[in-house]
């Protein structure tokens, strides 16, 4: 004796619903890893990296101390993001003030 396998209305209704959630999966996915916004963000952070071996007086081979984390930055209220980026980078042996203002311009296009 064989065995049915039998599809009711309920079933397609359940498969169409699926289907229209993996759908929005995926557009949120497709959104959430922009390769345009992606490329800018790489950009930023290897500008912050030649800069922050400048203000650390560091060569290609040597690591400075310190650490700017982009998406904790994005959290902070935007006119506290100066005084934040500034505590971090309190033990620079150059002038950060510009390295400060570009970034701050930069985060904003991210």
């Amino acid at each position: 004796m064989a065995s049915q396998v039998s599809f009711d209305d309920k079933n397609s209704e359940l498969n169409s619903s699926l289907a229209k959630k993996n759908a929005r999966s995926k557009n949120h996915l497709t959104q959430k890893y922009d390769p345009k916004r992606t490329r800018r963000r790489l950009e930023v952070e290897e500008w912050m990296d030649q800069e922050l071996r400048e203000l650390y007086e560091c060569d290609e081979d040597e690591d400075y101390d310190v650490e700017i984390d982009l998406d904790n930055l994005l959290e902070v209220a935007e006119e506290d993001r100066y005084t934040a980026i500034e505590k971090i980078l309190e033990e620079a042996k150059n002038p950060t003030d510009e390295f400060i203002k570009e970034l701050l311009e930069k985060i904003k296009k991210l």
